[in-house]
């Protein structure tokens, strides 16, 4: 397996959305309130991305298109969203290889941590996160429904070890 995380370049910026979709796909009914990424147009992606807001990243398996993510660059840390896996590729280290290169990112831009949110109603996220050394710190109710998302951090490497 040769896999390669690279920046979407913005013709990329299709295959970024469509695999969340499809990685996402598994939620549809089940959530409430319902996921932000399902609800997410397309469209919208070069609006969100736009202006250095955030970077979107793409995961190729021989060239082929298995994995996304989105960071976004804040004053103090790095925050990663929409880490995508398609189901085929699940449990290959996709996801821990994506939050290894955010990681890289946040040392190299001097960001002292990563952060990101997982809902409390997926615990097998949550156990993933932790087993790749982040922890929950802060817990946040949804404003409708029972669940409830939890922002979990690992401090960044020093930029010496990347």
């Amino acid at each position: 397996m040769e896999l390669s995380i690279h920046y979407a370049a913005a013709n990329e910026l299709q295959l970024v959305h469509g695999i969340m979709q499809q990685a996402f796909a598994e939620y549809a009914g089940l959530l409430v309130p319902p996921s932000g990424a399902l609800l997410e147009k397309e469209e919208n992606l070069p609006l969100l991305l736009a202006d250095g807001k955030g970077t979107a990243l793409l995961g190729k398996i021989n060239d082929i298109p298995v994995a996304s993510a989105r960071y976004f660059v804040k004053p103090d840390f790095i925050y990663v969203g929409r880490i995508s896996v398609l189901p085929d590729y699940r449990g290959r280290g996709i996801a821990a290889a994506i939050l290894s290169f955010v990681e890289q990112e946040a040392a190299r831009l001097n960001k002292r941590e990563i952060q990101l949110e997982v809902r409390m109603s997926i615990p097998a996220n949550i156990v993933m996160y932790e087993k790749l050394g982040y922890t929950i710190i802060e817990h946040i109710p949804y404003a409708t429904g029972t669940d409830v998302s939890v922002t979990m951090s690992k401090p960044a490497p020093p930029l010496a070890t990347i």
